[in-house]
């Protein structure tokens, strides 16, 4: 089932997407990063701050709407979706070979986004060396992160006839989690149970986005991550499995 999932995906062209996005969040970053000499005088940890700040915010998420439902797109089409309702079991084994798939496709955007600002670093700002190792952690983190966004946008894909529609609903969990990042105090704790915000922290835990260099990534934070990723991931789970066994399609 997962080579099938990760046929359809391929022959949609969302690798084109895969590389268009994160390479946005690379030259918009950049432009920040450029633009603020003064400011930002840390090196590959000021470069890396501006580009994941961007890419966690926006074009992360927004990926992940998009190759969700192009992967359901084609559920939706004939009698294929009556076709696959038919057990537990049945979905289960459905959403964890879309999710997976999905997966596979955010590491690729992971890699480009890192690649991408290792270029800007050596050819335009004379980086010397490699980019610290940390920062690679912090997208393979941020991978276990985007897990309860792929099936929050699963369910979203699979109860929505429309591709544009769970797209749009993206949009507005962006509003969301960023308000969640600039609210005061218990609030902005409720954004670790927020799938969008939850992406946005795992790009961020150590950003050095205002200046002070970041050393390394908070462990503290790692595994709030981890465990707010496992509870998100099964209710959605639950949910996905609910739904797309009872629901009638029409």
């Amino acid at each position: 089932m997962l080579r099938a999932e990760l046929l359809k995906l391929r022959r949609s062209h969302l690798w084109l997407i895969a590389i268009v996005l994160p390479l946005l969040a690379v030259i918009t970053g950049s432009i920040n990063y450029f633009s603020n000499p003064g400011a930002l005088t840390h090196g590959w940890d000021s470069l890396f701050s501006q580009v994941l700040l961007f890419y966690g915010m926006f074009y992360l998420s927004i990926g992940v709407a998009v190759i969700v439902a192009a992967a359901w797109r084609m559920e939706h089409q004939g009698s294929n979706y009556t076709m696959l309702r038919t057990n537990t079991r049945r979905a289960v084994s459905l959403i964890a070979a879309k999710t997976t798939a999905v997966s596979i496709l955010i590491l690729f955007m992971q890699l480009i986004l890192v690649v991408g600002t290792f270029v800007v670093g050596v050819t335009f700002a004379s980086h010397n060396g490699a980019p610290p190792l940390k920062y690679l952690v912090l997208v393979l983190i941020s991978i276990v992160a985007a897990v309860p966004l792929v099936l929050l946008q699963s369910v979203l894909s699979m109860y929505l006839k429309s591709f544009a529609a769970p797209i749009a609903w993206s949009f507005l969990g962006l509003i969301i989690g960023i308000a969640f990042s600039f609210a005061p105090g218990w609030i902005r704790d409720l954004g670790w149970l927020f799938p969008y915000s939850l992406v946005s922290r795992s790009l961020s835990l150590i950003s050095v986005a205002t200046g002070t260099t970041g050393t390394s990534i908070d462990m503290g934070s790692v595994v709030t991550i981890f465990l707010s990723s496992a509870v998100l991931a099964g209710v959605f789970l639950i949910g996905f499995v609910r739904i797309f066994t009872n629901r009638e399609y029409s």
